[in-house]
């Protein structure tokens, strides 16, 4: 059956062809749409939320929402956003749809009237408010480079966080003398770093609260995340109810460590570390660099690469060069 408008093309829909459908077609696009945007941090409310990062997902879902098409049976995808806020207009590339049959593709432009005003982030940060504490420690109760490498890490997580969560955020960090305490606006953020940190280091967590306020008849808490890492060297020596232990190996889970006075090797656990009372005896660490000179068999003959002493160790290997643990005239190879 032929198109009853043209008479010309074959017809599909409602007795029309494909062209002659597409002429019925009529939109109706606003002129404005109305954003507000925080002059601090660039966030911006779309609807009734606000958002950071990527906005052309979301401004796509605006757009979508505010077009009007006279016919409900089409549908329309917006296959490409380009938004220009600072200059106050946004541009997209429209498809409509019958089905599965593209029927027409226009492009538009549609101007943002754009009211300033700061976002619940912004507020809360300049009221240096916050839910949560990551407090990090040492072992040593000394700060070393592990603490720099959490910061560094804490600060990229949150930055990574905020761009799907606007509540996300660091509120301040302290630099203590033995440590730092990041103070952290969304709870959830610390339990997710704590648990990161837990996984990557051998260190104990301890998580405590103290009552904030109240809000609506219920109490408010703030948590403090404390983690105390295990920062000591392969080769240190640390001592416990008068018995000394090199360290040989360092494991999140486990601490490798041999008594030198029999050479028998074990195993510490968290709880068997951090919940005892240790003397750090010497924390430089004993680890000293060998070349190797020959290996197979399950052994390899190294030399000292200062005194070139030679010596023999059960250790087979392809390397070159290899640092192990020298306790008096003890070659201890790490675990």
């Amino acid at each position: 059956m032929l198109c009853i408008l043209c008479g010309k093309e074959e017809a599909t829909e409602g007795r029309l062809c494909k062209s002659c459908l597409a002429s019925t077609i009529s939109l109706s696009v606003p002129e404005f749409m109305d954003i507000t945007q925080c002059p601090k941090c660039g966030s911006v409310m779309i609807g009734k939320s606000w958002y950071r990062g990527d906005l052309i997902p979301r401004i796509a879902k605006a757009i979508k929402k505010v077009i009007v098409l006279n016919n409900p049976g089409f549908r329309l995808d917006i296959s490409s956003v380009s938004e220009d806020i600072d200059n106050g207009n946004v541009k997209a590339h429209l498809k409509i749809f019958n089905g599965d049959t593209l029927l027409r593709e226009e492009d538009i432009v549609i101007k943002l009237k754009i009211t300033k005003n700061s976002c619940p982030t912004c507020n809360r940060v300049s009221g240096s408010y916050y839910e949560s504490i990551l407090q990090v420690r040492t072992f040593s109760h000394e700060v070393t480079d592990v603490i720099g490498e959490i910061e560094q890490f804490a600060t990229k997580f949150v930055e990574s966080a905020e761009g799907s969560s606007p509540t996300s955020f660091i509120s301040k960090v302290v630099h203590q003398r033995e440590g730092v305490d990041i103070f952290l606006g969304k709870r959830s953020d610390a339990l997710k770093l704590s648990k990161i940190i837990m996984d990557r280091y051998f260190s104990n967590l301890k998580v405590s609260k103290s009552l904030a306020g109240m809000k609506e008849g219920n109490e408010i808490y703030r948590y403090t995340y404390s983690i105390r890492i295990f920062n000591l060297k392969l080769g240190s020596i640390i001592e416990s109810r008068s018995q000394k232990f090199v360290i040989t190996g360092i494991h999140p889970q486990t601490l490798y460590v041999l008594d030198p006075r029999n050479m028998k090797r074990s195993v510490l656990k968290r709880s068997d570390v951090f919940d005892e009372n240790w003397k750090i005896l010497d924390p430089s660490g004993n680890l000293k660099k060998f070349i190797v000179l020959s290996s197979g068999h399950g052994e390899s003959e190294i030399m000292d690469s200062v005194t070139f002493k030679t010596h023999t160790v059960k250790l087979e290997t392809g390397e070159k060069e290899l640092d192990l643990i020298q306790i008096d005239n003890n070659i201890i190879v790490p675990q």
